[in-house]
This record gives structure tokens, C-alpha cells and sequence, in this order.
């Protein structure tokens, strides 16, 4: 059985105020000086919350991309949109200010044959690349083999990425045969800008 314990102040031995409540449900922390300062902040103002955060999917229509040739993937449903910093209709997320970011990608490949390949990849669009086509914008990327005539599995992509405002990045997707099962449960990108970048 779960407990809750409810207090309005937090105190160190010290007497000083570690974490307090107001009873709106607003809460205000005295941070050490590493993690932000040493006056009362917010966790969010003080950097040390998660900010710029999206999960999205695809919640229909299949995908039948050209064979061996990488194509852009659209999660085209938000279940979370910080900021609405993800384009549900073009697939990019765009860096609203500069900082470490953490990106995850999957979809269901579907009837692949026995031995074909099926990958993913996360593509920049970076100041320093200037578009999604170039290879230096590519990330990580990962893969799997069919492992008999229309068979299926789910290959997944994450990317731990310096960006700056405005650089942007979506998924790729590739199959040598079948194509990509739109599935809430197995198609997803998300990301976020990490605490305290």
C-alpha cells in the first residue's frame, strides 16, 4: 500500500528552507550553487527540468517506401507536445534553444523477407550540414534481417545530440523489402532537452 506524506516546508539541521510549498500546488527549492544558484527557483527556472519533450506516433496509414532507399517517416499523431516543438505533419522536432538533447525512434517493418534488411536512422538538419540529405547530418542508426518470408520486427534508433536553436531532426526509415505497419504500440519518436543544458 502506497503512503503520502504532505508537509508545506522542508528544513536542513541548519534551519534553512530546502523545499517549500505555497498550497497551490506550486513548490519553490533553495538549489545548491552546482544546480543553479543559491536563491529560491523553480526547478524549470533553474534548468533542471526536462523541457522541449515530444512523443508522437503513427496512427495510420501504412508505409510502402521505395525499396533500399532511405525515406523520411512521419509520426503523424502527438501524444505529448512541449512547445509544440514536433511537426506532426512533417515529422521534424525543432530545437527551441541550444542544449544536450536525447531523441528515440521505432517502427514496425512488415512482411520482410528472409535475409532483407530494415533500418532507421535519425537525420539532422544542422546549421553546420545545411540539410537532411547530407551525410554529415546522419546519426546512429540500427537495423535488422528478416528471418523468413513476410515476416516482420521493430528496429530502434536513439541519439544523445548537441543541438542549437533551430536545428532540427526527424527519422528515416528503410526496407530492402515489405514495408513499415502504422501501430501506435510499435511506431514512436521522442525526445527531449536534457536537465540543466
Amino acid at each position: 500500500m502506497a503512503s503520502t506524506i504532505q508537509v508545506d516546508k522542508i528544513q536542513d539541521t541548519g534551519g534553512n528552507t530546502i523545499l517549500q510549498s505555497d498550497g497551490s500546488g506550486t513548490a519553490t527549492t533553495t538549489l545548491p550553487v552546482g544546480f543553479g544558484g543559491t536563491g529560491a527557483a523553480t526547478l524549470a527556472a533553474a534548468g533542471l527540468a526536462n523541457s522541449g519533450y515530444f512523443m508522437s506516433y503513427r496512427s495510420t496509414g501504412n508505409e510502402s517506401p521505395s525499396a533500399d532507399t532511405w525515406t523520411a517517416y512521419v509520426y503523424d499523431t502527438a501524444h505529448v507536445n512541449d512547445g509544440t516543438a514536433y511537426s506532426t505533419s512533417t515529422g521534424e522536432y525543432t530545437a527551441a534553444s541550444a542544449g544536450r538533447y536525447y531523441f528515440e525512434s521505432q517502427y514496425w517493418a512488415s512482411e520482410i523477407d528472409d535475409g532483407e534488411v530494415a533500418q532507421i536512422q535519425h537525420y539532422f538538419d544542422l546549421s553546420s550540414a545545411g540539410s537532411f540529405s547530407s551525410n554529415t547530418a546522419r546519426s546512429r542508426s540500427s537495423f535488422g534481417f528478416g528471418t523468413g518470408t513476410d515476416k516482420g520486427f521493430a528496429p530502434t534508433v536513439s541519439t544523445l545530440v548537441d543541438l542549437s536553436a533551430g536545428d532540427k531532426i526527424k527519422t528515416y526509415a528503410y526496407v530492402a523489402s515489405g514495408g513499415i505497419f502504422a501501430n501506435a504500440g510499435y511506431n514512436y519518436f521522442l525526445g527531449f532537452k536534457l536537465i540543466g543544458t
